[in-house]
């Protein structure tokens, strides 16, 4: 019983780790062609870093 329930929890992180590296790859991809068109990379960066660290 305990060991399904471990097996479930290693599921469920290992598809949550998936689906963060997925959004971190869409939202750095978005801001990345934001940033091209405003061609202001580096303001964009900046943003980026201020939002990973509120989150």
């Amino acid at each position: 019983m305990t060991a399904k329930i471990v097996l479930r929890f290693h599921l469920v992180k290992r598809c949550s780790e998936k689906l963060y590296v997925c959004y971190c790859v869409i939202h750095f991809s978005i801001l990345l062609m934001f940033s091209l068109k405003n061609s202001s990379f580096l303001s964009g960066l900046n943003h980026e870093i201020l939002y990973l660290g509120i989150f």
